[in-house]
């Protein structure tokens, strides 16, 4: 009836310290997101809609509307110990914008208010158009592209473009008799 023993220390290193952003958020058709709000730099992320470019990790909105639970996960490379924090990105939709048919005035009409883009509350501009409202003569004879933007209460920006042809006015006189 033998025994034996022998004593040894077992060191227990913490944990990293790791920190992940509240939240992010991106609108459907915004280009890929870098990821890099996480601390320490250095460490992984994953979830749906996550890539890896070989350098740096990117988070792509056009994968479609919702929230993506994405993880970040940091290795310490002293103690090899590891910890990971999750975050949500949510993706808002990009508006749907429609604009007017195209459509010609003479150069002297009075100016008028733009209407008729949707959804309202959104902005006109091009030549001719100052505050909403379009001047025939200010934006002199031709085609006229005018620009309709919309941001929705998410930030996220629409926009759609017509055209407004201005003629001159030709007046004909019956030959003197």
């Amino acid at each position: 009836n033998c025994t034996g023993f022998c004593v040894f220390a077992v060191t227990v290193n913490g944990l990293p310290q790791i920190d992940c952003p509240a939240f992010m958020e991106a609108c459907e058709s915004d280009l890929p997101v870098l990821l890099d709000t996480a601390y320490p730099d250095g460490g992984e992320y994953s979830g749906t809609g996550v890539t890896f470019d070989g350098t740096n990790y990117w988070f792509n909105p056009a994968g479609g509307v919702g929230t993506y639970l994405i993880t970040f996960c940091y290795i310490d490379p002293v103690t090899l110990c590891s910890n990971c924090c999750e975050f949500n990105f949510t993706v808002y939709p990009t508006p749907d914008v429609e604009c007017p048919d195209d459509f010609v005035v003479c150069i002297d009409q009075t100016p008028f208010a733009l209407t008729g883009a949707t959804p309202a509350g959104g902005t006109y501009a091009g030549a001719g158009v100052s505050g909403g409202v379009f001047d025939p003569a200010a934006a002199g004879t031709g085609d006229h592209v005018i620009t309709y933007t919309y941001t929705s209460a998410d930030g996220c920006t629409g926009i759609c473009e017509f055209m407004i042809t201005v003629i001159e006015v030709i007046v004909v006189c019956p030959d003197d008799m």
